[in-house]
C-alpha cells in the first residue's frame, strides 16, 4: 500500500532572513566531479558565500559511502562544517528557515535532502552549469534511455525555488530548455578560483609550452588544440603542448595518431593528470599561454584561473568566453585551428597587453556581480 506523503510547504522567507545554508556535498566527494569543474565551482562559490555572509551557518552534508572531501577543496571557515551524521528523517528542524542548495542537480541522482526540504518549506536552490546535452543531443543523448533520464532531470530542475546560473548565457538558455518555471533565475558571481600560492614543478615537462584546457570530451576540442600547435610550429614556434586530462591509454594512442596526421611530432604533446593544486599553479605560472578551444561551455574556469595567474588566454569564440573576456577580445573560430595558431603567435609576442586587457575585463565582471550583494539577496 502506498505511504501517504506530507504536502509540500511553500518556501516562505523567514522574517529574519535565511540564516543557514544546507548543501548536498556529494559533488565535493565524488571522484568524477570533485577535482573538475562542478566540484571546483561549488567549492569556490561556497568559499565566496562564507566570506560574504559570515553570520550564515553553512552545513555541507556528506554521503559516507563516498570518499572524504579532499583537503583544501573548500576553504576552512568558522561558519562552515561538514556532516555525515545529519539524520533529516528524524531531525527536520535542521531545515526550518534554511536554504537547501543542490550544487549538481543534473549529474547526480535526486538529492537526499529533497524530501525533507520539500516537507519543511526550506528554500530549494540549484546551481545550473549548462544545457550542453540538449544543445548536442547526437553526442550526449544518443539513445532513448539517456533522453528520458535527461528530460526527467530538466523537469525536476524546473521545480526548484531558485536557479543560480553560472553565467548569463546559461541564464538566457533557461526558458528555452526549462519552459515556464516558477523558479527565480539569478546569475552567480564569478567564483573564487585563484590557483594555489605555492608551486611544485612537474618533472619531465618542457621549459617552453602552451597549456591546453582540453580533454576527451568532444566539446573540449582536443583535435583543435593539437592542430593549433601544429599550425604554430609551422609559423616557427618551437615549444610544446601540455594537456591536463584524465586520458586512458586508448585515447593517448588516438592523440599520437592525431598529432602525426597534423604533421606534428607526438613527443611535443604531453598529457598530465592527477595533479595537486600546487602543480596546477606551476602549470599556469610557467605556461606561455593557455589555450581554451571549446565548442561549448557553461562558463570556463581555465579562463578565470589563467587570468588570475597572469597567463594570457587564447579562447574560442563562444558566448561564455565573450561574457568573460569582453566583446572586443579577439576570439577564435573553434572550427578553424589556424585562427588559434595565428592568435597564439600574436599573444606569445605580446603577452603583457593581453594579460592586462583580459584581467581588466574579468575584474569588471567581478565588480558587476558582487558576491556580497547576492549573499544579501539570498540570505537577508
Amino acid at each position: 500500500m502506498a505511504t501517504a506523503q506530507a504536502a509540500p510547504i511553500a518556501a516562505t522567507r523567514p522574517a529574519a532572513g535565511w540564516r543557514s545554508v544546507v548543501v548536498d556535498g556529494r559533488c565535493l566527494q565524488h571522484p568524477d566531479f570533485a577535482d573538475r569543474g562542478i566540484g571546483r565551482y561549488t567549492a569556490g562559490f561556497l568559499t565566496s558565500l562564507a566570506e560574504a555572509a559570515p553570520s550564515v551557518a553553512i552545513t555541507v552534508v556528506l554521503d559516507d559511502s563516498l570518499p572524504a572531501v579532499r583537503a583544501g577543496a573548500l576553504a576552512a571557515s568558522i561558519n562552515t562544517q561538514y556532516r555525515a551524521d545529519l539524520d533529516l528523517a528524524h531531525n527536520r528542524d535542521a531545515l526550518h528557515g534554511a536554504i537547501v542548495l543542490d550544487p549538481a542537480p543534473m549529474t547526480h541522482e535526486p538529492s537526499f535532502l529533497d524530501p525533507a526540504a520539500i516537507a519543511t518549506g526550506a528554500r530549494r536552490m540549484a546551481i545550473v552549469y549548462d544545457f550542453i546535452p540538449a544543445e548536442a543531443p547526437s553526442v550526449y543523448l544518443a539513445d532513448a534511455e539517456r533522453v528520458v533520464a535527461y528530460t526527467e532531470r530538466l523537469d525536476r530542475l524546473a521545480r526548484f525555488d531558485s536557479l543560480l546560473c553560472i553565467s548569463q548565457s546559461v541564464a538566457n538558455d533557461c526558458p528555452t530548455y526549462l519552459g515556464r518555471t516558477r523558479a527565480a533565475i539569478d546569475v552567480l558571481p564569478l567564483p573564487a578560483v585563484a590557483v594555489a600560492s605555492e608551486q611544485h614543478p612537474i618533472a619531465q615537462l618542457p621549459a617552453d609550452f602552451v597549456f591546453a584546457a582540453v580533454g576527451a570530451d568532444r566539446r573540449k576540442n582536443l583535435p583543435g588544440a593539437v592542430a593549433a600547435l601544429a599550425g604554430l610550429a609551422q609559423l616557427g614556434w618551437g615549444g610544446d603542448l601540455v594537456i591536463l586530462s584524465h586520458m586512458p591509454d586508448e585515447h593517448r594512442r588516438e592523440l599520437n595518431a592525431l598529432a602525426e596526421a597534423c604533421r606534428l611530432d607526438p613527443t611535443r604533446v604531453h598529457v598530465v593528470a592527477g595533479l595537486e593544486d600546487e602543480e596546477v599553479a606551476w602549470l599556469y605560472a610557467q605556461a606561455r599561454a593557455v589555450l581554451v578551444p571549446s565548442f561549448s561551455e557553461g562558463l570556463s574556469l581555465p579562463v578565470l584561473e589563467a587570468a588570475d595567474a597572469g597567463c594570457p588566454v587564447v579562447a574560442s569564440d563562444i558566448a561564455p568566453h565573450r561574457e568573460l573576456l569582453g566583446a572586443s577580445e579577439p576570439l577564435c573560430d573553434p572550427r578553424r585551428p589556424s585562427t588559434f595558431a595565428r592568435q597564439l603567435a600574436h599573444v606569445l609576442e605580446h603577452p603583457a597587453p593581453t594579460v592586462h586587457r583580459q584581467r581588466s575585463a574579468i575584474d569588471r565582471l567581478r565588480h558587476e556581480r558582487d558576491v556580497v550583494s547576492l549573499a544579501a539577496q539570498l540570505v537577508g
